[in-house]
């Protein structure tokens, strides 16, 4: 894989995750309810985190 791209799919990863983060979304998981008595937001948030970091990875490590 060459330079351009591999940078090309990290900055739509990075977009992508940039939308994720915002408003809308984040409103829709900040609910007064828990899953697995943690706070939906926080269950959200860290599940976009971990996906960011593996998406990275495998761009990465290719």
């Amino acid at each position: 894989m060459n330079i351009k791209n591999r940078s090309a799919k990290l900055s739509v990863v990075s977009l992508l995750f940039l939308v994720l983060l915002n408003y809308p979304f984040l409103s829709i998981a900040n609910q007064p309810k828990m899953l697995f008595g943690i706070p939906v937001l926080f269950v959200y948030l860290f599940a976009c985190w971990v996906l960011f970091i593996f998406i990275i990875y495998r761009i990465v490590n290719k």
